[in-house]
């Protein structure tokens, strides 16, 4: 067995005993596809196991080899029965490919950044976590349906600058 397999067998069986227990670790954050929430440098709290995932929930999962944290956008059955879920950063246009349910690690439940702490789990952020959700699912779908909304964004203020300027003359 290769170090890496190895080293990949012993992160899978502490993920595995964490799950059961319901533990909660910290990890520290690379990357900016979560923001404004999440920002380079935050420190999160991860719950592990999957039994209490929302719709808006931000998720950490395994793909490719890397941790990544998202939020939870949709549930679905798969053609074997297996449940996947539908994710997508925050600053992100597009959807992530479906993640499988074994692949979860938790959710994210605290965030430790620069001078803030912030709880995920409280009633009132789960509604916005959900609200969230829902806006971050609908700007992906018209993003792919009719074009990145900047790019139109852009054009539409050109056509009311043009307008605007050619009704004052």
């Amino acid at each position: 067995m290769s170090r890496k397999a190895g080293a990949e067998a012993y992160l899978d069986t502490l993920l595995s005993i964490w799950a059961e227990r319901g533990e909660r670790t910290r990890c520290p954050l690379t990357g900016s596809s979560m923001a404004p929430l999440l920002q380079d440098g935050d420190v999160l709290v991860v719950e592990h196991g999957n039994g209490h995932l929302r719709l808006g929930d931000v998720i950490v999962f395994r793909v490719a080899g890397r941790i990544k944290a998202h939020r939870l956008l949709r549930r679905r059955r798969a053609a074997d029965g297996g449940l996947l879920y539908l994710t997508k950063g925050d600053a992100s246009v597009a959807f992530d490919a479906p993640v499988p349910a074994e692949q979860v690690i938790g959710k994210v439940v605290e965030v430790y950044g620069a001078s803030r702490h912030q709880r995920l789990d409280s009633p009132f952020r789960v509604v916005v976590n959900y609200l969230v959700a829902t806006e971050s699912a609908a700007r992906a779908v018209v993003t792919r349906v009719w074009g990145l909304p900047r790019s139109l964004v852009r054009r539409a203020k050109a056509l009311h600058h043009d307008l605007s300027r050619r009704g004052a003359r």
